[in-house]
C-alpha cells in the first residue's frame, strides 16, 4: 500500500487492503494471452527468480488445457458474428521457414487435382493413335519448359526447367511408355502408371532426398497429361493472390500460376533445398513448412497470413494481428529515419566506432539492387545452394563460370565464399549420402569434403583460378579440429603448385579463414590461429550445439536461444582469442539479423557482422542511432546475467534509456523484443 501507484478498489471479498504483495503472469497459449495468473500475500516479500519460473510453469500448464475451451468459444461465437474480419477465432501456428517474406490471402489447395493414383484416363485408341499423341504432347512439353527456362528469374530456376527436359526425355522411360502402349494402354495410361511407379519407388527410398526426384517424376507426368488433353478437376483461383496449401507443391504449378497468383506457399513434406522452396525463394514468395495435423485446419480458414522469415502462420488473423506483422515485414523497407540511400558504406555509432555490415548470399537473386543496401562486403557466400538441385556435380569448367560471376556481381567488394556445407539438412541431388541417427552432427561439410578430396579438389581449384578476378577469400565449414584445417591447407598448396606448373594466374597470398561453429574451437582458438588467417563465426550452429536444441525442432525451438548468456560468454571468449592472436573475425549466423543482437556484438566489441540483405537497411540504421557505450553496459552485463530471461530484462532496462534519448529507435526495438520474449514461451 505505500507504492506511490497503489489504487485501493473496495471489494468485500478480495479485501484488497490486507494484502502486501503481488505477482502476476500470463496465461498464453502461442502468443495469445488468456488471462493472468496473480499470487498476493497478506504479508510483505520480495518474490524470487524461482517463484516466477515456477508461476510461469504452472500457466503454461493452465494455458495449454484451457485452450481448447477458448477455440470452441471462439468457433462459436464467430457463427454468431456478421463481421468475418473480426479475426477473434486467430491463432498462431509455428513451422519451419523455408523462404522469407510476409503475405495474407485465402488459402487455397494447389496440386489437389492431379493425382496420379485416383484419375481418370480414357481407353487406347489403337497403337499408331497413341504413339502419335504421345511424340506431340511430349514435343509441346519441351517447348513449354524451354519458354518458362527462358522467363524465369534466377540460374536456380532455368537449372530446375532443364532437369525436367533431361528427364522428359530420358530414353528408358521413354521405352517404358512405349512399351505399355504396345501392350495395349492409352498413351495417357501409359504415363500415368510408369510416372506413379517411378514417384512410388523414390519415395519408399530410405534418403529423403530422393523426394524431390518424386516430385519431377509427378510434375512431368501432370505437364504430359495436361498436353494430352487430361484436365485436374481443381477449381482455377480466382483474380486475388493465394496462399497456396498442399502436402507438397510441385513445382510446376508454382510455374504455370507464377507470383502473379501465388502470395505465399505452406506445406508439409518439402524441406528448405527442394525444387519449390528453390522457385519460391527466386520469386520472392514466402514459404514455411508445418506440421501435418496443422494442414486440415488452414484449409477451413478464411484468410491466412504467411511469415515465411519467422516460419509463422496466423489463422483468421485480426486487422491489428495483420497490421503489426505487415509493420515488422516493411521496417527493412521503410526505416523511422532516412532510407537505404542514406546507409552506404561502413556504418559509425553517434560516439564514433565504425562497423562494417557484410551480405550473406547464396544465389544470383541475393545480389539484385545490392548498391540500395550498400553492403560493405560479401561477408559469406554459400556455395552449395545454387548446385542443390543438379543431377550432377558440376564440373570445374562450371564452378570456374560461376565463381567469377558471383565475384562480378559483388562489384568490387571483397567476397568470402564459404566451401561446400553439403550434409545435415542440405543434401544435393547429386551426391550420395548414408542414412545417419543424427545427420546434423555426422559426415558433412569439412569432414565429408576431406573423405571426397576429388569433388574438393575441384572446388579449390576452381576458387583459385578466379582469384585474381577480384578480392576474395575462402571460409572452411565445420572445422573441429586443427588437422582438418591443415589437411585442407595441404590440398590448397598441392593445387597452387600445379596452377604454377600450367601458368595460370592466382592470388598466391589468398587468405583462407575457418568458420567457428562447433564448440571445441572455444578451446583450440591458439592451434587454429597458427594457420588461419580470419574466422568467421556462424552462430547458427554454434547456438544449437551450445544449448543442445535443434531449431528446427518445435519441441525444443525455445531453448534455441542466441541470447543465452552461455552463448554471450562463448562469443565474448571466441573475439577476445581472436584479438589476442592478431586474427579479424565476422560474425555471419542469422543472430546478427536482430538488431538486439547486433547491438550486443557491437556492445562486446565485434566491428565487422554480416546478415541476409533484408536484414542491412535496419541493422544498419539501428548502430547508426545506438551510442557504443551503451551498447558496451548492456554487452557485460548480459554476459553476467544468470538467464537468458535476466537477460530480456537487461534489454528492456535498455529501452527505457533510448525512449528517452531516440525515440524512433525505441519504438522499433520494442517491437523487436516483444516478438523475442513471446517466442520463448511458444
Amino acid at each position: 500500500p505505500s507504492h506511490p501507484n497503489f489504487r485501493f478498489i473496495p471489494d468485500l471479498e478480495l479485501r484488497e487492503r490486507a494484502f502486501h504483495s503481488y505477482l502476476g503472469v500470463p496465461i498464453l497459449n502461442g502468443r495469445r494471452i488468456l488471462g493472468v495468473l496473480v499470487v498476493q500475500t497478506t504479508t510483505p516479500r520480495d518474490f524470487r527468480r524461482e517463484d516466477i519460473a515456477l508461476l510461469n510453469t504452472v500457466s503454461s500448464q493452465i494455458g495449454a488445457a484451457v485452450a481448447p475451451i477458448f477455440r470452441r468459444w471462439d468457433r462459436q461465437a464467430e457463427g454468431k458474428k456478421d463481421d468475418a474480419s473480426s479475426g477473434e477465432g486467430a491463432r498462431i501456428v509455428r513451422g519451419r521457414s523455408l523462404a522469407p517474406g510476409c503475405f495474407q490471402g485465402s488459402p487455397y489447395p494447389m496440386g489437389g487435382g492431379m493425382r496420379l493414383d485416383t484419375i481418370f484416363t480414357p481407353p487406347s485408341r489403337g497403337v499408331e493413335i497413341e504413339n502419335k499423341a504421345i511424340r506431340k504432347a511430349t514435343r509441346k512439353v519441351i517447348g513449354n519448359l524451354a519458354r518458362e527456362a527462358r522467363s524465369v528469374s534466377g540460374t536456380e530456376g532455368r537449372a530446375l526447367l532443364i532437369a525436367q527436359t533431361v528427364l522428359l526425355q530420358d530414353q528408358e522411360l521413354g521405352r517404358e511408355v512405349q512399351g505399355r502402349i504396345e501392350d495395349g494402354a492409352s498413351a495417357a495410361e501409359a504415363i500415368r502408371i510408369t510416372a506413379l511407379r517411378g514417384v512410388r519407388m523414390l519415395e519408399s527410398h530410405a534418403d529423403p532426398r530422393f523426394a524431390a526426384r518424386a516430385m519431377d517424376f509427378h510434375d512431368i507426368a501432370g505437364r504430359v497429361l495436361r498436353a494430352l488433353g487430361i484436365e485436374s478437376t481443381q477449381t482455377p483461383p480466382g483474380k486475388e493472390k493465394i496462399v497456396g496449401i498442399s502436402k507438397v507443391v510441385f513445382p510446376g504449378d508454382l510455374l504455370r500460376m507464377g507470383p502473379e497468383k501465388v502470395g505465399a506457399i505452406i506445406n508439409t513434406d518439402q524441406g528448405i533445398h527442394s525444387h519449390t522452396v528453390i522457385l519460391a525463394r527466386s520469386f520472392g514468395i514466402p514459404a514455411v513448412q508445418l506440421p501435418a495435423a496443422d494442414l486440415e485446419e488452414l484449409r477451413h480458414a478464411r484468410q491466412l497470413l504467411v511469415d515465411g522469415t519467422e516460419g509463422i502462420v496466423v489463422i483468421d488473423p485480426s486487422p491489428e494481428i495483420s497490421d503489426r506483422f505487415r509493420t515488422r515485414a516493411e521496417e527493412t523497407i521503410s526505416l523511422p529515419d532516412g532510407g537505404p540511400s542514406d546507409l552506404s558504406g561502413p556504418v559509425r555509432t553517434p560516439d564514433g566506432i565504425e562497423v562494417r555490415v557484410g551480405l550473406n548470399a547464396g544465389l544470383f537473386s541475393d545480389f539484385e539492387q545490392i548498391e540500395s543496401y550498400g553492403p560493405d562486403d560479401i561477408g559469406l557466400y554459400r556455395t552449395e545452394i545454387a548446385f542443390m538441385s543438379r543431377d550432377t556435380m558440376p564440373s570445374l569448367k562450371v564452378q570456374t563460370a560461376h565463381y567469377r560471376k558471383v565475384l562480378e556481381m559483388g562489384r568490387g567488394r571483397r567476397l568470402t565464399f564459404r566451401t561446400f556445407d553439403f550434409g545435415g539438412d542440405k543434401v544435393p541431388l547429386s551426391l550420395k549420402f548414408e542414412s545417419e541417427e543424427n545427420p546434423m552432427m555426422g559426415n558433412r561439410s569439412t569432414r565429408y569434403m576431406l573423405e571426397h578430396e576429388d569433388l574438393f579438389r575441384k572446388q579449390l581449384k576452381a576458387l583459385l583460378t578466379v582469384s585474381a578476378s577480384g578480392p576474395m577469400s575462402i571460409l572452411l565449414p565445420m572445422i573441429s579440429t586443427a588437422e582438418e584445417l591443415n589437411l585442407v591447407l595441404d590440398i590448397i598448396n598441392s593445387i597452387k603448385n600445379d596452377l604454377d606448373r600450367t601458368g595460370v594466374e592466382f592470388d598466391r597470398d589468398l587468405p583462407v579463414g575457418v568458420m567457428l561453429e562447433v564448440p571445441s574451437v572455444l578451446f583450440i582458438m591458439d592451434a587454429l590461429s597458427r594457420s588461419a588467417e580470419f574466422f568467421c563465426v556462424g552462430s547458427n550452429d554454434l547456438v544449437q550445439y551450445l544449448m543442445a536444441a535443434d531449431r528446427s525442432n518445435p519441441h525444443v525451438a525455445r531453448l534455441y536461444q542466441w541470447h543465452h548468456p552461455a552463448v554471450l560468454a562463448a562469443l565474448d571468449h571466441l573475439l577476445k582469442k581472436c584479438r589476442s592472436n592478431g586474427r579479424p573475425v565476422t560474425l555471419c549466423g542469422e543472430m546478427a539479423g536482430n538488431p538486439w543482437a547486433a547491438m550486443l556484438l557491437v556492445g562486446m566489441g565485434y566491428d565487422h557482422i554480416s546478415v541476409d540483405s533484408h536484414s542491412i537497411p535496419i541493422i544498419k540504421w539501428t548502430l547508426k542511432q545506438a551510442r557504443g557505450e551503451m551498447m558496451k553496459r548492456l554487452a557485460e552485463a548480459s554476459i553476467r546475467a544468470s538467464s537468458s530471461t535476466e537477460v530480456i530484462e537487461l534489454f528492456y532496462g535498455t529501452l527505457a534509456e533510448l525512449w528517452r534519448e531516440c525515440a524512433p529507435l525505441a519504438k522499433m526495438l520494442s517491437s523487436s523484443l516483444d516478438r523475442l520474449r513471446s517466442d520463448r514461451l511458444l
